[in-house]
């Protein structure tokens, strides 16, 4: 698998209750957009025709990850599309996936993914990226 790029966070604001009390604010959390192409061999060479989905690997350290989040090949909220047209980033013809992990705590965060295999087989795991 090849590295990630990410998108920009957007933020949560404050909650005032119907009873019209100050209430704390609530913990900002922020999305972050994970964009991979998809993996086409395993690492024998083979091709890979049996590709389950992915596992979302991430925490605050580097090469620390405390969170994974497994996401099936049919996930509604996978979206996989072939690039139509390359640029310096990307390679035409592949197939880019993203997903939105929601609700993280403000600050940085390290992510990797590795893709499964129906036999629950696990790749290596992609560059890190901190976002």
């Amino acid at each position: 698998m090849t590295g990630f790029f990410l998108a920009q966070p957007a933020g949560a604001a404050h909650v005032q209750p119907a009873s019209g009390k100050q209430t704390r604010p609530q913990k900002k959390t922020r999305p972050v957009t994970l964009t991979w192409n998809a993996p086409e061999t395993n690492t024998n060479g083979t091709p890979l025709d049996d590709l389950a989905g992915y596992r979302i690997h991430y925490g605050k350290k580097p090469h620390t990850y405390t969170e994974i989040l497994e996401v099936g090949i049919d996930d509604a909220d996978l979206r996989c599309s072939t690039i139509d047209e390359s640029d310096e980033d990307e390679i035409e013809g592949a197939i880019e996936c993203t997903y939105v992990l929601c609700g993280l705590d403000r600050g940085s965060y390290y992510f990797a993914v590795t893709a499964i295999n129906s036999a629950g087989s696990e790749s290596k795991p992609s560059n890190e990226i901190k976002k």
